[in-house]
């Protein structure tokens, strides 16, 4: 399962993303023989603050990724895949936070790294993602949009992760200022370039 939830301000993006962590956490703790210590959700985010935010970690923290050798795949030793592999043994979906600060080039990385921890060559080394966030953001620093075709280090034949196999649901209820929407419907019409004479 790969699922993007995007939506415009205060329409509750990181509340849904709250509710379905913990759901989900309840579920995989629920189930028997369920070992407290094992990680069954990850949560990341691109940024220390944006990794702040939802109670996770960073991507490059949460999966070994280095932060100065560029897009260029690089396999982790045995000893830090091993280490991996015991954390993350029973990893089955992870939440992905300001997914538009990620490029496609990170996002390739990613897959590469899970594939690699997970000892499988399914997308995502079979890992659900969900991924959040709002399209209207700044571009990725020294990367493309996560929904370009690669241009750089896996070539023009690889495949684009994001069009191929994300599935995208979008919030549209404004539900932070539910009584007072006429500032946060200002917000969506400027992120959109749809403001009007009277904005």
């Amino acid at each position: 399962m790969y699922t993007f939830l995007t939506g415009g301000a205060d329409v509750g993006k990181s509340q849904a993303l709250k509710a379905l962590y913990n759901a989900l956490l309840r579920y995989y703790s629920s189930q028997p023989g369920s070992d407290p210590d094992d990680t069954h959700i990850l949560l990341m985010a691109p940024t220390g603050k944006a990794a702040y935010g939802i109670k996770g970690s960073t991507i490059h923290s949460a999966l070994l990724i280095p932060t100065s050798e560029g897009f260029h795949y690089k396999a982790l030793t045995s000893d830090k895949l091993n280490s991996l592999r015991v954390k993350l043994r029973n990893l089955k979906i992870i939440f992905i936070d300001e997914i538009f600060m990620v490029g496609n080039g990170m996002l390739t990385f990613i897959d590469k790294r899970l594939q690699q921890i997970m000892g499988s060559k399914n997308i995502f080394g079979g890992v659900s993602i969900i991924a959040v966030g709002d399209i209207f953001q700044l571009k990725p620093v020294f990367d493309g949009w996560i929904f370009n075709d690669l241009t750089h280090d896996y070539g023009p034949l690889a495949s684009n992760l994001w069009k191929d196999h994300f599935m995208a649901f979008e919030l549209t209820e404004i539900m932070r200022q539910k009584h007072e929407q006429s500032f946060p419907q200002l917000l969506n019409r400027l992120r959109e370039g749809n403001q009007t004479d009277d904005d």
